[in-house]
């Protein structure tokens, strides 16, 4: 993807709550979300917990 290619949106997160891993139910097996942006406009995201971590801190 080349950087002209990518397009920049506010969003706001309406909802997000964590799932627990399928192995062990203390861990964090991925965090889902519900994006809003300024039209009202709503998605459904995840992070699983491979890329949990570069993530987090911009949520």
């Amino acid at each position: 993807m080349k950087p002209e290619d990518v397009i920049i949106r506010e969003v706001y997160v309406v909802r997000l709550w964590e799932n627990p891993s399928k192995f062990n139910e203390k861990e964090v097996g991925s965090i889902e979300m519900i994006l809003q942006d300024i039209k009202g406009d709503r998605i459904h995201a995840s992070i699983p917990n491979p890329i949990l971590k570069k993530w987090l801190g911009n949520i």
